[in-house]
């Protein structure tokens, strides 16, 4: 009886383990399948995400050297000075009619100083002697005019001149100009980018 018993207790435990085996490997499946679903599903929504983020715009800028066409009007404007437009860093407005030379002053300062006085100041480029003719104007009364010579700044970086005091006919807004003359040549005419210096 001892071999019967044994066998049929070999025979549970086959059962027992085999389907042990089988709960493991459901088990198994399972897990796999949700982490393959799980993956699934992320690529899918990354790929919809994907497609609803608008591409990237490519840079339309050409860094190209620039062609004979797209200098034309530019070498005109350099060609032709009276008709430069004014630019963040060539100063004052120019006048026209005036002559040009190598020499231009740029008006630093002007302020009324004292009763019916403008106090002006100016920076010289292109020169290094000569004079800078400082003039007030007002509608309805004559110009007045002050006259300062060109000279080494005070730190010795730059050419300045002034300042230079005009004695104007009575109170209001005075407009500010000024040339500089050397070597026998005027330069343009610039106005005090404050314009008007009111006199009280």
């Amino acid at each position: 009886m001892n071999k019967g018993k044994n066998s049929t207790t070999v025979r549970r435990s086959r059962r027992k383990l085999i389907a042990s085996l089988l709960v493991v490997v459901l088990v198994a499946a399972v897990v796999v399948g949700v982490v393959i679903h799980k993956n699934s599903d992320k690529n899918s929504k990354d790929t919809s995400t994907s497609q609803s983020i608008p591409e990237r715009g490519v840079n339309s800028v050409s860094y190209a050297p620039s062609t004979a066409k797209d200098n034309s009007s530019n070498e005109t404007r350099k060609s032709n000075p009276s008709d430069a437009a004014q630019t963040l860093d060539n100063g004052p407005t120019t006048s026209a009619t005036s002559s040009s030379s190598a020499a231009s002053m740029t008006i630093t300062n002007a302020h009324e100083s004292d009763t019916n006085q403008i106090s002006a100041s100016a920076d010289v480029s292109g020169a290094t002697s000569g004079t800078c003719t400082f003039t007030a104007s007002m509608s309805g009364q004559p110009n007045a005019t002050a006259t300062a010579p060109v000279q080494l700044s005070s730190n010795g970086d730059y050419y300045d001149c002034g300042p230079a005091t005009i004695n104007v006919a009575t109170t209001g807004k005075w407009a500010v100009s000024g040339t500089v003359e050397s070597n026998g040549t005027n330069s343009a005419k610039v106005n005090w980018a404050a314009n008007p210096v009111t006199v009280e």
